[in-house]
């Protein structure tokens, strides 16, 4: 879960927290659409932390 983030980790601010919680229910759920637009939008307004985090949740994802 986000709100359990480890010292050291980068911590995206809350809109993005939200779209990447977001990208990763939809990944989850298999809704291709969903995360085409998701993805657009974070492109455009995420910085390189955002997209460490992206990465982390989706991974984490994948373990749980």
């Amino acid at each position: 879960m986000v709100d359990s983030v480890e010292p050291g980790e980068p911590v995206a601010p809350l809109e993005l927290r939200q779209v990447i919680e977001a990208i990763v229910s939809a990944v989850r759920d298999g809704d291709n659409a969903r995360v085409e637009v998701l993805l657009d939008h974070f492109a455009r307004v995420a910085d390189a932390g955002a997209m460490f985090t992206l990465r982390q949740r989706l991974h984490q994802d994948l373990r749980e």
